[in-house]
């Protein structure tokens, strides 16, 4: 199913980013997006999936303060995260690349929560002037010894006010 995913987005990627159009985030402008990621729903193994929510508030043009909520569904124990950052637009001629910086605090079930440092870069290709599909990588590098740092590819829709 990973490799279904990723196909997915990178046919979508380079199907479609010819006819993304360019959006420069003005302050004071607020996003909503949803997102998946990490969908694993192979017959052998564990089913994993990650969901995630967030809203952004420009301050500037082009850098927002995000938060994020998110939960992970694997197996029989879940895993809920929080977290609040930046993140800044880079607009290209077709695209409008985006990096954010999330420093968050994750709990599975019944475990100490790990604070965690979420690195992550997408772009957004514009379906009309105010919604976006947003395919990202993300890097989640926890604060903890023992934990093991995630690497997870996934697809975001957002809508921008």
């Amino acid at each position: 199913m990973r490799k279904i995913l990723f196909t997915a987005i990178v046919i979508i990627f380079t199907t479609t980013a010819a006819f993304a159009q360019q959006y420069a985030p003005y302050k004071g402008n607020i996003f909503l997006n949803a997102g998946i990621s990490n969908m694993n729903a192979h017959i052998t193994d564990p089913f994993v999936f990650n969901l995630n929510i967030g809203t952004g508030y420009f301050v500037a043009n082009k850098l927002a303060l995000i938060t994020q909520m998110g939960i992970r569904i694997h197996d029989d124990v879940n895993t809920l995260g929080i977290g609040a950052g930046v993140r800044f637009y880079i607009p290209k001629e077709r695209t409008d690349l985006f990096v954010n910086g999330l420093l968050g605090v994750t709990k599975t079930g019944d475990a100490d929560a790990i604070t965690t440092l979420t690195l992550e870069a997408g772009y957004s290709l514009f379906l009309n002037g105010h919604v976006a599909f947003e395919p990202l990588a993300s890097l989640i590098i926890p604060f903890s010894s023992g934990a093991n740092t995630q690497f997870t590819i996934g697809a975001a829709f957002t809508v921008f006010f």
